[in-house]
């Protein structure tokens, strides 16, 4: 029994320990839990005030960022941004709403009357130069300051570049200085009211002619003493890259592309015996290095379309891979004991035989072999082969080239094998010359309403449908549908002359400047030589002879020994040839000229006006009070002189010739002049310039009695 109950006391010892110990791991589970919960607080009270923090610093460093971004922008922001801008109208044309120009001037230095603006005659510019492929897209403009200017303006001037051509090509005003056309800095501008004009900018501080021009576009960049590689903006293929050495120093770049389409070749091919040996051609590349030599090879890849016949092959494998692909067939397996012995194979037919290279696979058009030249440029039209280049071809259209040494003027040919190097200098003075021209139609059509009215003009010969519909629209739809076709380069001048009993009304000349982009049309009278000849004809019959004016300039002639007369260096001697484009018929009815009419009478015409006092009883008051000087304000409101004959004419037989015949002129620009126009600026500043300052003090008071009466 005193065992047991020693034993009893031994295990309620145990327990009693036992429990204690559950106690005291419970207190300290959780004290621990106690602990950690306050840690968790503490810890989101740290980052709940570290949130905070980090989030008042975020906010004042976006203030910070923002503060300085609006003070860089302001200093980014150049000054004639928020100048204020004048408009400068002209007649209303195809591309540019009416607009000449528009002038950006410091304020309290630039009013709109400071500058005189004018429109210039690209016939009174015979020393505009065309750059290689440059071509007009705008008028030529005249800003000539009434005083010197206190600062320098920026001008915009509209263009007409289409989205096509923007792809290679860019827009750059070009400034006459002394006697020379040179690219102006320009860039490109918008402004709110004229959202939809194509508007180039320039800065100019005289008297300038400016004009804006398009080329293809040039990438600026530099390669450093480490190399680099740049690639061209208007084709990411064209590349270049300089190994580490390659410069001694900073060298400046400037790379344009100019393309040759695949067109262009095949018409080449077509029309120039001399370049059958040609397959295709690379781009012209034009650089300008600043230094003059590589201490290491450049590699330049340089697209190139592949042999024609590899890659009507390339096309054909890739049907016939893409048709297997979708129509598989199933495969049908023979077995071993079943295949004919090597005795009962189909042989090749013995007459079968290799058609040996240089024979008859050498002269058909199924050669996969061909050859790549590099040529470079000479200038004037001639062109060299480089020697020792390493051309190689990495993929089917792609060539990369080492250059080891700068070229300004380059491409890369294709040819058959048996062309050689020189076939391939005259291809590629070919492909230059075909790309400086352009293929031009000659139209000529007389209006329905008077067959002595002509007009005539030079089209792109894809626009020749187009631009007969334009002629019929206007009147113009007697004559020959038939074009005639001729070969120009942009600003060849062409000249108008007669054979046959047909000549001018006027004894001025005839000539017009063409340019692809610009409308190049010419409209004048004609009238019988002599109406006592062709009898047997019910109509005058004669021709007009369609000339380009070519400029001949021959070197200065050197003085003989023992001349001494005259101690001025010897000139320039300048030749003027003509060279036949086309001619074409002309028929004037015999009964529209003998038979006495009577003046045209004249619909009455109501002005309805209710912006300003410009109407019909004003212009009659101009009229009574104009003299001479009519015509010269004819020409300031840029009225045709086509159209003054014409009202010369339609007012021979009247008793108040001269009244009638200003007043029809006044009424012609107020009938065509578009109405969201200032009509009162734009007849002010024609009869200022004019010299008529009274009637445009006249006019000035007419219109302030005007609005005081609607105001």
């Amino acid at each position: 029994m005193a065992i047991e109950a020693s034993l009893e006391a031994e295990k309620a010892v145990e327990a009693a320990k036992h429990m204690e110990e559950e106690a005291r791991r419970k207190s300290e589970l959780e004290a621990r839990k106690f602990e950690e919960e306050r840690r968790i607080i503490d810890e989101e009270k740290r980052l709940e005030e570290e949130r905070v923090r980090q989030e008042k610093e975020h906010l004042a460093e976006e203030r910070k960022l923002t503060e300085e971004k609006r003070k860089g922008l302001e200093k980014r922001i150049s000054s004639w941004e928020i100048w204020p801008s004048f408009t400068y109208e002209t007649v209303y044309g195809d591309y540019d709403q009416g607009v000449l120009c528009i002038i950006r001037g410091s304020p309290h230095c630039f009013e709109k009357l400071d500058v005189k603006v004018e429109p210039i005659d690209p016939l009174l510019e015979s020393n505009v130069t065309y750059s290689c492929n440059e071509e007009l897209v705008s008028k030529m403009v005249l800003v000539e300051p009434v005083d010197s200017l206190q600062e320098a303006v920026y001008v915009a001037i509209p263009h007409c570049m289409s989205r096509t051509s923007a792809i290679s090509r860019e827009a750059v005003i070009k400034i006459e200085q002394d006697g020379v056309w040179q690219e102006l800095p320009s860039q490109d501008v918008t402004f709110e009211e004229y959202k939809d004009l194509k508007l180039v900018q320039g800065k100019i501080s005289q008297t300038s002619r400016l004009a804006v021009f398009t080329r293809f576009k040039k990438d600026h960049a530099h390669l450093t003493k480490r190399g680099g590689r740049i690639s061209a903006s208007v084709d990411s293929r064209i590349t270049i890259s300089a190994e580490r050495g390659t410069f001694k120093d900073k060298t400046y770049l400037t790379v344009q592309i100019q393309p040759v389409d695949s067109s262009s070749i095949a018409d080449i091919k077509h029309k120039e015996t001399n370049c059958k040996w040609l397959l295709c051609s690379s781009a012209i590349v034009n650089t300008h290095w600043d230094a003059e030599s590589f201490h290491k090879p450049i590699k330049m890849t340089l697209p190139c379309p592949p042999n024609p016949v590899k890659a009507r092959k390339a096309a054909a494998m890739r049907a016939a891979k893409e048709a297997r692909m979708k129509n598989p067939r199933a495969v049908n397996v023979i077995p071993e004991e079943e295949k004919p012995d090597a005795e009962d194979r189909p042989r090749r037919p013995e007459t079968a035989s290799n058609r040996w290279y240089m024979g008859e696979y050498g002269s058909n058009d199924d050669d996969e072999n061909d050859k790549l030249f590099l040529l470079e440029s000479l200038g004037s039209g001639k062109w060299m082969v480089v020697q020792d280049v390493t051309i190689a071809q990495i993929r089917l259209d792609l060539l990369e080239i080492d250059l080891q040494h700068p070229i300004k003027r380059f491409l890369v040919l294709r040819t058959k094998t048996s062309a050689e190097e020189g076939h391939v200098k005259l291809i590629a003075e070919t492909i230059e010359c075909h790309l400086s021209q352009r293929s031009v139609s000659i139209l000529l059509k007389q209006r329905n309403e008077d067959p002595c009215d002509i007009l005539v003009q030079a089209v792109p010969a894809s626009y020749v449908e187009k631009t007969l519909h334009k002629m019929t629209d206007e009147g113009y739809d007697e004559g020959s549908n038939i074009s005639h076709d001729a070969i120009l380069s942009e600003g060849d001048v062409i000249e108008v002359a007669f054979r046959g009993n047909i000549t001018n009304d006027d004894s001025g000349e005839l000539k017009f400047v063409y340019n692809s982009h610009l409308k190049s049309c010419m409209q004048f009278y004609v009238t019988e030589v002599n109406k006592y000849l062709q009898k047997n004809f019910q109509v005058y019959r004669g021709f007009a002879e369609i000339n380009k004016v070519v400029s001949i300039v021959h070197p200065p002639e050197l003085k003989k020994d023992g001349d001494d007369s005259g101690t001025q260096s010897p000139r320039q001697r300048i030749e003027i040839k003509h060279q036949r484009l086309c001619d074409i018929l002309i028929t004037i009815p015999k009964e529209n000229i003998h038979s006495p009419t009577p003046p045209p009478l004249k619909a009455p015409v109501t002005i309805k006006n209710y912006n300003d006092p410009i109407n019909e009883d004003l212009m009659k008051h101009f009229a009574a009070d104009l003299g001479d000087e009519w015509k010269k304000l004819a020409f300031y409101l840029n009225i045709k002189r086509v159209r003054i004959q014409a009202i010369l004419r339609n007012n021979e037989s009247h008793e108040r010739r001269d009244e009638e015949t200003k007043f029809d002129m006044l009424m012609t620009w107020l009938k065509t002049v578009p109405r969201g126009m200032n009509k009162i600026s734009i007849l002010t500043t024609a009869l200022l310039r004019s010299g008529r300052r009274d009637l445009a003090e006249e006019l000035r008071d007419a219109e302030h009695d005007f609005r005081k009466i609607h105001a």
